[in-house]
């Protein structure tokens, strides 16, 4: 059986931008909302402390966060 897997794009507010399907998608979103941020690039630190502009792709399958065991598999 195949494991459910599901992409979250979130910001480091803890809002839930989006929710794909495929990461690729996910990654094109987390993209888009970087470059509207106002903050330019070399201030991206300054809207996000953790990820660039504070957008970040989350993996979970089946119910559990794996970002930290992304290996590429999901490319």
């Amino acid at each position: 059986m195949a494991a459910d897997v599901e992409f979250r794009v979130w910001n480091e507010s803890g809002d839930l931008i989006e929710v794909y399907d495929k990461k690729s998608d996910a990654d094109a979103r987390a993209d888009t909302e970087r470059g509207e941020c106002s903050c330019g690039e070399e201030g991206e630190l300054a809207c996000g402390v953790l990820h660039p502009h504070g957008i970040h792709v989350q993996i979970v399958e089946d119910g559990m966060d794996v970002t930290a065991g992304d290996y590429g598999q999901w490319d």
